[in-house]
């Protein structure tokens, strides 16, 4: 009925959960047997190259008429690990056996990886890893009126999830409320790109036992997926039961993946501390349901996902509260009381959503965007403009919040979303085509695992500016980020240029950055 492959790369097991179900008729009289016997036989393989490399079997029984859990642990030696860097996959045969003959046969891909929260940051296998990305709203796409069938096109489906990611040193993508077609999901496992995989929810709808039965049954369906590091709830919302009862239950459905519930933060968990068999009469509030079992967890906020706006384009005094605030792009010591707030957390903070300055693919801005435009251009009609104007700015807030000590994902949004909607994403003309406008192809630098970045507000882009004397001396920071888990040392060269784009000085100095490093 249900077949869910979990794997451990530090306890070298892999666990397989089945739901079985009977096909046999429950028992009706004297003389009919209770249970019904089956054995279970799993086979481990390479993916690409067939080779078996581990395997068990093990003998159960079970009520006919009925749907069982059955779980069976697969010891695995030099288990070969899953990263973006070496995708490395592995198939899991599973076959039921019912009075010698083979009764069902279902195969399962499954990466051997471990991805978990390790104070403010995560880990794969072991290793702290940044999550570098951005955002697909598949289900608005669907309205786009370019659309067709491009989502079930394999070869454009494989150049947006495998090859342009890859080029602008992506390693992970927030699938935003809406989940995907299997094959996108097997292309991102294939393609070794970490997925923040988040549920139709923009707050929660619909009674409890429903939620239930649908996040259930969306773990069991996808959670054998390597590409799947983070399962999210919903976007922008909090709710008390999928917070509080129905993720600790699914955590021990499948204890292998962090979780994230909208806006839900850790003072918002009644079960952040250890309760031994806390009951759905618990004074303490913890909305445990009649149907769960004695609990004996703990539980606490994986994460928090940040949709850090600084332009508040949204207000009505957008001029005016530009004017008076302290941000100005290119400085990357802007650091407003919002984004701060991530400091005083203790889970991990992913900045998913930032970038309100969205444009349409023909250059003009969306309908939540025109005020930004005409604030910094006086106009909104100057495609060229808009369009190096947004470049611009996303690569200073993108190089903004990956200078931060307190960031743990970096994912602007959105890479894929509805043309001539409220927002929009980073192709131009027809998106068949997924052709890059400015954005996209800037992007390849400020995502480089490790980087350097000039501080220094831009003149262009600053309404107030205050102008620098013949003979002063221009004083600014550089900083270096370093993702890579080694030190990384080099040049660094800084040119200067006169208004005729001719170079009129420039120094160079040695650099060295320690490993996760910001300085």
């Amino acid at each position: 009925h249900r077949a869910l492959v979990l794997p451990s790369l530090k306890k070298r097991i892999i666990t397989v959960k089945l739901l079985v179900q009977c096909l046999s008729p429950a028992r009706t009289g004297y003389g009919v047997p209770l249970m019904e016997p089956f054995s279970t036989q799993i086979t481990i393989r390479e993916r690409s190259a067939g080779k078996s490399v581990a395997a068990a079997s093990g003998a159960f029984q079970m009520r006919g008429g009925k749907i069982a859990p059955v779980e069976l642990e697969v010891p695995i030696e030099s288990p070969h690990s899953w990263t973006p860097e070496d995708p490395f996959l592995y198939t899991a045969e599973v076959t039921l056996v019912d009075s010698n003959k083979t009764s069902d046969r279902v195969e399962k891909r499954f990466g051997m990886r471990d991805f978990e929260r390790s104070g403010k940051y995560f880990s794969l296998n072991g290793k702290r890893v940044m999550l570098r990305g951005s955002n697909i709203t598949l289900h608005r796409f669907l309205n786009d009126p370019d659309c067709g069938a491009l989502p079930w096109n394999r070869e454009w489906v494989h150049k947006l999830l495998a090859e342009i990611p890859r080029k602008l040193h992506w390693n992970a993508m927030r699938v935003s409320v809406g989940i995907l077609p299997q094959f996108w999901y097997d292309i991102a496992d294939e393609a070794g790109l970490m997925l923040q995989n988040e549920w139709m929810y923009w707050g929660a709808h619909g009674w409890d036992e429903q939620a239930r039965a649908e996040f259930t049954d969306w773990v069991w369906a996808d959670g054998s997926h390597p590409s799947i590091v983070i399962w999210d709830a919903m976007n922008e919302h909090e709710d008390n039961f999928i917070g509080n009862v129905l993720i600790p239950e699914l955590k021990r459905l499948d204890p292998t993946r962090i979780w994230d519930n909208g806006y839900m933060t850790t003072d918002d968990y009644l079960v952040n501390v250890h309760i031994p068999n806390a009951q759905r009469n618990d004074p303490t509030g913890t909305f445990i349901s009649p149907n769960t079992p004695p609990m004996n967890i703990t539980w606490d906020d994986d994460m928090d996902e940040t949709h850090t706006y600084l332009h508040q384009v949204w207000r009505r005094d957008f001029d005016k509260w530009t004017d008076e605030d302290s941000l100005r792009i290119g400085d990357l010591n802007y650091w407003s009381d919002y984004p701060r707030s991530m400091d005083y957390h203790s889970a991990a903070q992913v900045v998913n959503e930032y970038g309100w300055i969205w444009l349409w693919r023909n250059g003009m801005p969306s309908p939540h965007s025109p005020g930004f435009y005409q604030y910094y251009l006086g106009t909104i009609d100057n495609v060229q403009a808009n369009r190096e104007l947004q470049a611009y700015d996303l690569q200073w807030e993108t190089e903004l919040f990956r200078t931060h000590e307190s960031v743990a994902g970096v994912m602007a949004f959105a890479y894929l979303t509805n043309n001539y909607g409220a927002t929009g994403d980073w192709f131009v003309d027809n998106i068949k085509d997924l052709k890059p406008s400015p954005t996209l192809l800037w992007f390849r630098h400020c995502f480089a695992p490790s980087a350097v970045f000039i501080d220094l507000a831009d003149h262009r882009y600053d309404k107030h500016p205050k102008p620098y004397q013949p003979g002063a001396s221009l004083v600014f920071n550089l900083i270096g980020v370093n993702d890579q888990g080694e030190e990384v040392n080099g040049a660094v060269t800084l040119r200067f240029l006169n208004e005729k784009g001719q170079e009129a000085t420039k120094q160079s100095i040695s650099i060295a950055m320690p490993a996760y490093s910001r300085q």
